[in-house]
């Protein structure tokens, strides 16, 4: 066929429209920026509310939440063998298990953080001893809530962990439970 040939302003128009289309996705990354910071910020606040606690020791059975853990200044109260053979879908050795076992026992730990996404026979016995020791259990996940923005996600994480780190309870209850002989556990 015939060569075409451009029509006038068609080249313009295109433009215009690749033009007007980006200035409309630059306000939209701005106002993901926007919402991003908010959700940071509380982030943010959350960290600072939990580091009260700092200094405090804790558990978890998969290190989901290990940068929340270290932002606010709490320990691992346990190896962190026993978690990494967890997350590497291992069995923890018999010790790993044992000093996660007494650490619970004992009031060494104040929360077990609990992935409840990543669970086997062990880690289902941590819960239970968790449990008989009165040891506050927090329930976290690795996987995002539909529908949840990810900077919104560790803020509601960091709240629970604040609640669970006020309900501990008193050192001098440590090792007792329901009438439990301690003895039992091991």
């Amino acid at each position: 066929g015939p060569p075409r040939r451009p029509v006038p302003g068609a080249r313009a128009r295109r433009a215009g429209g690749r033009a007007g289309r980006a200035r409309s996705d630059g306000a939209a990354v701005g106002e993901g920026r926007k919402a991003f910071r908010a959700s940071y910020q509380s982030y943010v606040g959350v960290v600072t509310q939990l580091k009260a606690h700092a200094g405090e020791k804790v558990a978890y059975t998969e290190p989901v939440p290990a940068y929340l853990v270290a932002a606010a200044g709490l320990i691992i109260g346990t190896p962190v063998s026993f978690s990494r053979a967890v997350e590497d879908g291992n069995d923890p050795s018999p010790a790993d298990f044992d000093a996660f076992r007494t650490a619970l026992r004992t009031g060494t730990v104040k929360v077990l953080l609990y992935n409840s996404q990543v669970t086997s026979t062990l880690t289902d016995q941590v819960k239970q001893l968790t449990e008989q020791a009165h040891t506050p259990l927090d329930v976290m996940t690795a996987t995002l809530p539909a529908g949840t923005p990810f900077a919104a996600w560790p803020t509601p994480r960091g709240h629970a962990l604040r609640a669970a780190l006020a309900r501990t309870r008193p050192a001098a209850t440590a090792g007792r439970s329901l009438g439990m002989d301690v003895r039992a556990l091991r």
